[in-house]
């Protein structure tokens, strides 16, 4: 089954507009954060792997830096996101899904299982949007798909069509935080 884990708060949560907007980031603030963070890919690209971690050190420091007290105890609260590991030996799909819902924190809804089994494993540790998209990539070649909506993970047949009002809304910025092979609807003004 999956196996939990919890990752670090990292600043670079502040690039979310969400979190942004949670924390009261002024305009001023929102730039800085995305000036650092354009900075710590650039330079993780341009790190030896020796160096990758020092980089990543002292760019979180600076992140920290544009935060106030206030908002440093406000961001230290927010519970960490569970990770997950992938350690399926055909399991049937019903098993899998109802795994990793309850590991990521979320109800699974699903009215008829897809068929067969999953076999796959491996070491990386995986956050819930992550361990959703490799899912997804996989159910999408036989027909299903997961839908993340609130605290619901929905599993629907892609045969006879996706009801429109199950596809979450989300923003052009919160595209980025979602995956790959996730349905998601964004309006886009003309």
């Amino acid at each position: 089954p999956a196996e939990p884990g919890k990752a670090g708060p990292s600043y670079t949560l502040l690039e979310q507009p969400a979190m942004a907007d949670r924390l009261k980031l002024s305009d001023e603030q929102r730039a800085k954060v995305a000036s650092l963070l354009a900075e710590r890919r650039e330079a993780v690209a341009k790190a030896t792997e020796a160096d990758r971690a020092k980089v990543l050190e002292e760019n979180e420091k600076k992140l920290a830096e544009i935060l106030s007290d206030a908002q440093r105890a406000d961001l230290a609260k927010i519970p960490p996101e569970p990770l997950l590991r992938f350690n399926f030996r055909f399991q049937r799909w019903v098993d899998v899904l109802e795994e990793v819902a309850r590991q990521a924190g979320l109800s699974l809804v699903l009215d008829a299982p897809p068929p067969g089994t999953l076999n796959y494993s491996d070491d990386k540790e995986y956050t819930p949007t992550e361990a959703i998209d490799l899912l997804n990539s996989v159910l999408l070649t036989k027909g299903f798909t997961l839908i993340r909506r609130d605290r619901m993970l929905v599993c629907v047949s892609t045969e006879a069509g996706i009801p429109e009002n199950l596809v979450p809304r989300v923003t052009l910025d919160e595209l980025d935080y979602r995956g790959k092979f996730e349905l998601v609807a964004v309006m886009i003004p003309l």
